[in-house]
């Protein structure tokens, strides 16, 4: 099954079933048979998580919560919809959700060139979505929910198992939570 990034329609059974991938994501051969078994089968959920297994700069992760992550990426197109967010928006499907454990792998950032440019945009759309949502910026924000990601991700989640990548990770994390909350503040400040 030769995937693009973007969202596909997967003929089958199943009409109108759609599988959604970003550029830097691809299947493995074991998914790619089990999303034909699905579309190919008369009896189907709604939509499916998919496991995903992630790289950064060069390493599968182990830990820091990437891990457990399952989005949800197969689904009906009469029953899913994206949630109207700037950044990490996700499908939403109302009826019942199936979970595949044959993985998408994702080769998220090779190099800091790459993390920081993403790293500018997500920070800025973050607050901004958070400021559209009546957020306001506290300074525990500021002080302790970077603290919070950082202590969450690498002894909660485990990113210690990822050595040197992990706690680059985990700092990143946390320097990510402290920017975002930053400038929605300044947001704030120059809306007043």
């Amino acid at each position: 099954m030769e995937v693009a990034a973007g969202i596909h329609k997967v003929d089958g059974v199943n009409a109108n079933v759609y599988l959604v991938l970003d550029a830097d994501e691809w299947l493995s051969e074991p998914l790619a048979a089990r999303i034909r078994e699905i579309v190919h089968s008369k009896a189907s959920e709604d939509g499916y998580a998919i496991r995903r297994l992630s790289y950064f700069m060069g390493r599968l992760m182990k830990g820091c919560g990437w891990q457990r992550d399952y989005p949800l990426r197969l689904f009906r197109t009469c029953k899913g919809r994206y949630l109207d967010k700037r950044v990490h928006s996700r499908i939403v499907v109302e009826g019942p959700i199936g979970r595949i454990e044959e993985p998408i792998y994702h080769e998220t950032y090779r190099n800091f060139e790459e993390y920081f440019a993403t790293f500018q945009r997500f920070t800025t759309w973050g607050a901004e979505d958070l400021y559209d949502e009546g957020r306001r910026a506290r300074l525990s924000d500021l002080a302790i929910r970077p603290l919070g990601r950082f202590c969450k991700m690498y002894f909660i989640h485990r990113g210690f198992r990822d050595g040197y990548h992990g706690l680059v990770l985990c700092g990143l994390g946390a320097f990510s939570v402290f920017t975002k909350y930053a400038k929605l503040w300044h947001l704030q400040q120059g809306r007043r």
